[in-house]
């Protein structure tokens, strides 16, 4: 949005446009400032590169900390996930972050040993065990099912519905 009010092709006719698009663009480096979601990173990232002409250095520089910040706390960011695809797209994630801002690729190796820590702590912790027993499940080898014992349980409720 802040680049096409700045590219004039889009919003020729709105008066102001430049101004509201310098307005929007300090709200979105006070939103990189907070904690934003991985994906939410990854889109406004791919935003910046496509409209890289009509956006500010000071947008570029939050852009890039945000990336940095998220790539140097992966075990904070990861923890929160409980899901193995979940990881391994954040494994995506982290290389084409880490590339875009120029990340050395131990950076990025430690970053993407994290995530498969997690990866490795969640297999652990779902570990298939021994399905439990439980003793009143099974079938006594005494208890008999014939026509006496069928009869005998249905006579009282018979004779209920008959005194009714």
């Amino acid at each position: 949005m802040i680049a096409k009010l700045r590219d004039g092709d889009y919003f020729e006719e709105l008066p102001r446009a430049d101004e509201m698009a310098d307005h929007l663009e300090a709200a979105a480096v006070a939103m990189l400032e907070t904690n934003l979601t991985s994906e939410e990173l990854e889109k406004i990232s791919d935003a910046v590169d496509d409209w890289r002409r009509h956006l500010t250095d000071q947008l570029f520089h939050a852009v890039d900390d945000a990336i940095r910040y998220e790539i140097e706390n992966v075990g904070t960011v990861v923890e929160e996930m409980d899901s193995e695809s979940t990881l391994l797209e954040h494994i995506d994630t982290i290389n084409k972050l880490g590339e875009r801002v120029g990340l050395s690729s131990q950076a990025v190796s430690r970053a993407i040993e994290r995530v498969k820590d997690r990866i490795t702590k969640l297999e652990e912790e779902t570990e298939v065990s021994d399905s439990p027993s439980f003793p009143g499940s099974k079938a006594k080898a005494n208890d008999v099912f014939d026509d006496t014992a069928l009869k005998n349980l249905f006579t009282p409720l018979i004779q209920s519905n008959d005194a009714a």
